[in-house]
């Protein structure tokens, strides 16, 4: 019975983990720095109203095809966000940093 309850207990801890993850991610992220910023709303007004644009990296953040008001949207509900520093085992155990 203890057996069954820690079993069930790791999994629910497991999801949680793995959706807090994923939270992180910020979709307005177009230039990849970590941050939602004048770098993403650059790219994103380079490429407005372009129907050829689609994907990530000419500001095309919905999915849709094109660059438009959806995409910019999305921006302005991550702007300013900031993707948390990830600190890797290398970082942690040694007094260098990168």
């Amino acid at each position: 019975m203890v057996c069954h309850k820690l079993v069930s207990f790791v999994l629910i801890l497991v999801v949680l983990l793995i959706a807090s993850a994923e939270a992180e991610y910020i979709t307005a992220d177009i230039n990849d720095d970590g941050r939602v910023g004048l770098g993403d709303l650059e790219i994103l007004a380079e490429n407005w109203l372009d129907l050829q644009c689609t994907g990530l990296n000419c500001g095309d953040v919905d999915g849709n095809p094109g660059v438009n008001l959806e995409d910019f949207s999305i921006l302005a509900m991550d702007w300013l966000k900031m993707t948390p520093p990830i600190i890797s085992e290398f970082m942690a155990s040694n007094g260098t940093t990168l």
